[in-house]
């Protein structure tokens, strides 16, 4: 050893608020991340599952696809892309105008303010995969249930990406 004095440091008998205050934003970054990866990997699959089985065009030109269960389908999912706007465009906006007004943060909940609708979005996204799977049935057999979550989950994933601040 070398001689000299050797200088020690105090060991910490408590947790610095600051190193917590990294941890918790590092923490959250990550999860952020992790997010959006796997966001992505679903829109991709999605993507991927369109383009390689050429879905738009079958949807359209087959006359194997049953319209009267792709048009149940295609209703169900704007009702639902309907009631999912409300919900996170219009509700805000509400609070904040109720705010502006009262002169006190108002929050709106959902569970309270309209009850009904996330047990009706339910509803209607069961009737998607339902009528969605048995529009595409007779073009692409068992391989319908696969392609009908496949493309659900990449919809709803796209989601992430849209620069909204709800």
């Amino acid at each position: 050893m070398a001689s000299g004095t050797v200088r020690y440091r105090r060991v910490a008998t408590r947790e610095d608020p600051d190193l917590e205050e990294q941890k918790k934003r590092r923490d959250e970054l990550v999860d952020k991340i992790s997010t959006k990866i796997q966001a992505a990997a679903w829109v991709t699959g999605a993507g991927a599952m369109t383009y390689f089985t050429d879905l738009p065009r079958k949807l359209v030109e087959d006359e194997r696809v049953d319209r009267l269960f792709l048009n149940i389908s295609i209703v169900c999912l704007m009702i639902n892309c309907c009631l999912m706007a409300y919900l996170t465009i219009y509700v805000p906006f509400l609070e904040r105008r109720m705010t502006k007004e009262q002169g006190q943060p108002v929050t709106l909940r959902w569970e309270i303010y309209c009850p009904r609708m996330i047990p009706t979005m339910t509803v209607l996204g069961i009737a998607v995969l339902i009528t969605g799977i048995q529009a595409i049935w007779p073009v692409f057999g068992w391989l319908s249930p696969l392609i009908v979550f496949l493309e659900f989950m990449g919809f709803v994933m796209s989601l992430h990406f849209i620069p909204f601040p709800c």
